[in-house]
């Protein structure tokens, strides 16, 4: 009966597991000033996510507490959508919501004027379109895009390079110059203007605005040719004028043409398209199956917490009377103490003496053997 009620305690907390943790990961983000209405929607939007790409829903709704960190200027009304564009890209490419989160974070500091003039979450959605392409083009994986945005220090923006243009240049040369594809693009476009007036040439438009990586490519192609391969007075020339940056030059040489198809394809915004149809082809048929469960178990615990948590408040509040009635009668605290010692000993001693009957049966069995045998010798004699 003790096993059997024990095993009902647990069943009930294991049913209602699911809605607990999704109220504590809500009361989370709610500590951040996010209103009531629009955890109610995520919340919402987390278990249809979860049941769609077989992804956790609760990690879903902590990232909502994340994200309302790392995105300044993001109102209430705007952070439902923005979770589930997170989620998505995270989803695409198989990385957490807390790291898709980071690379978004650093995406609006980079480029505060694209964010401010499309809004907050028509820019979130071009951000995901753009790391869909990145894992398909280059086969970068998030935390790659991350490293190589954050490596070039935000240069190519204060230089004004597009996001396009980066993406793609940052995405060729981390195929040959892998981790230090950022510095030696950082160190190009920090000397370009000088490194090009060094061989005659200017990568400035006539406003003063920095050339393009293909424009600068192409006024290159015209003064060395089409190809620098073999040509050691070329690259020495370029090596003079751009220093470490030239290794940028010698890498995208050749490629103005992939390159230049690369920016096309990174600026068409085709809004959530690629990450969806991604992050549907990632879906593990499985997990989508245990995101229902885990949804349904949610879903009515969501509905029977509003009416346990009163009762389990005044128990606990029952309990806390108790506790100070303890304090306040030392006395018959120690009676009841006493009292609980010697249940506690009978039981024990109940429990000796069936260890003794059980080991007294156990010998008993090898013993029974050699009984019977003298019995029977008695028997016969």
């Amino acid at each position: 009966g003790g096993a059997g009620l024990f095993a009902t305690a647990i069943a009930i907390k294991d049913a209602l597991s699911p809605a607990i943790e999704m109220n504590d990961a809500l009361l989370s983000a709610s500590a951040q000033g996010v209103s009531d209405a629009t955890l109610k929607q995520v919340a919402a939007n987390g278990l249809k996510f979860s049941i769609q790409y077989g992804k956790s829903a609760l990690e879903f709704v902590q990232s909502t507490e994340i994200i309302k960190r790392s995105v300044s200027g993001l109102s209430d009304g705007e952070l439902p959508r923005m979770t589930t564009i997170t989620n998505t890209v995270a989803a695409a490419l198989k990385t957490t919501a807390a790291e898709t989160t980071e690379f978004m974070g650093q995406m609006f500091a980079n480029f505060r004027t694209d964010a401010k003039a499309l809004g907050n979450v028509d820019f979130a959605e071009r951000v995901a379109g753009k790391a869909a392409y990145m894992r398909q083009a280059f086969g970068t994986e998030m935390a790659t895009i991350k490293d190589l945005m954050e490596g070039a220090k935000g240069a190519g923006t204060n230089f004004g390079i597009g996001m396009d243009e980066q993406m793609a240049v940052l995405g060729e040369l981390q195929r040959t110059l892998g981790t230090e594809a950022s510095g030696s693009y950082e160190s190009f476009l920090t000397g370009a203007a000088e490194g090009a007036k060094k061989l005659g040439l200017s990568f400035t438009d006539a406003s003063g605005k920095m050339l393009s990586m293909p424009q600068m490519l192409e006024k290159l192609q015209g003064k060395y040719g089409a190809t620098i391969e073999g040509n050691l007075k070329a690259q020495k020339e370029l090596d003079e004028a751009f220093g470490g940056g030239s290794a940028v030059i010698k890498q995208l040489y050749g490629n103005v043409g992939v390159l230049q198809r690369h920016i096309t394809e990174l600026g068409s915004s085709d809004g959530m398209k690629r990450a969806t149809e991604m992050a549907e082809k990632m879906a593990n048929p499985w997990d989508r199956l245990v995101a229902v469960w885990y949804a349904m178990r949610a879903a009515m615990g969501a509905t029977l917490l509003p009416v346990l948590y009163p009762l389990i408040n005044k128990l606990a509040d029952v309990g806390q009377t108790l506790v100070r009635w303890q304090n306040l009668f030392p006395n018959i605290t120690r009676v009841i103490g006493y009292a609980v010692l010697a249940v506690l000993s009978l039981a024990a001693a109940g429990a000796v003496v069936n260890i003794v009957m059980g080991v007294s049966a156990f010998v008993m069995v090898g013993l029974r053997g050699l009984w019977a045998g003298l019995t029977t010798v008695m028997k016969i004699h």
